[in-house]
């Protein structure tokens, strides 16, 4: 079986630099989860009320 590739970046001094302009200059943001078994995103009753308290609000 081939070598996956990793998909994270080594965190150096550019990657901070970037991280911290994208959260100053971003206008939104959102959030996602799957459920590790079957790679879906959670039902609505199943969610967290946190996470259905802030989506009701918006």
């Amino acid at each position: 079986m081939p070598e996956e590739k990793s998909v994270l970046r080594e965190v150096d001094a550019e990657a901070i630099r970037l991280a911290r302009t994208l959260l100053r200059t971003a206008r939104a943001g959102a959030l996602s989860v799957i459920d590790a078994q079957s790679g879906a995103p959670p039902s609505a009753a199943s969610a967290s009320p946190l996470i259905s308290m802030a989506a009701r609000s918006s």
